[in-house]
Formats: C-alpha cells, sequence, structure tokens
C-alpha cells in the first residue's frame, strides 16, 4: 500500500487492521510518531517511512518478524529500541 507524499501527520489506526498487508510505504510525509500497533501487521515485509518526522519507533516494531526491508532514513531517529534485534529476517536497512 502506497500512502507516501500526502502530507500526513498522522495515521489512522485502522490501517493497522489491514493484517495480510506486506508492503507499506509511508514515505515523504510528517509522520512524527508510528503506532505500537505497527505489530499487527504480521505479514509486513517492506515497510518505508524515509523522509518523515519520526523521532523514534515503537518498541513493537520487533514483533515484526517477517519484515525483509526497512528504510527509516531522513527522519529525527536518535535511537533504535532494543527490540529491533529481533528483526532477524531483516536483509536490508537504510538508516
Amino acid at each position: 500500500m502506497n500512502l507516501g507524499s500526502n502530507k500526513l501527520v498522522q495515521l489512522n489506526e485502522s490501517l493497522f487492521d489491514i493484517v495480510t498487508l506486506e508492503e507499506l510505504d509511508l514515505s515523504n510525509n510528517a509522520i512524527t510518531v508510528l503506532s505500537a500497533k505497527i505489530a499487527q501487521l504480521k505479514q509486513l515485509r517492506d515497510l518505508k517511512v524515509f523522509r518523515n518526522k519520526l523521532k523514534g519507533l515503537p518498541a513493537e516494531i520487533g514483533e515484526l518478524k517477517t519484515l525483509k526491508r526497512l528504510d527509516i532514513s531522513y527522519n529525527e531517529l536518535v535511537a533504535l529500541p532494543s527490540e529491533f534485534a529481533n528483526l532477524t529476517d531483516l536483509q536490508q536497512l537504510s538508516k
């Protein structure tokens, strides 16, 4: 699902009810917080959140066991949660 470049500041929580979602592009928005409900997307393989205003990632991101590609570049991230180490299938990280 491509929601990139839509000037989004926050996400509708119902987005996380689409549990079969495999790709999610939230790039080029103004999102400041990524909901802990991201963990509901158990089949997510590709997550793009580059060029937002994220200051951190929720610890629940570590529950995305099928995540292979993650682009978090061009945000305001200072550190990653320790649960990030649980992303054992991650093949590509852009930060």
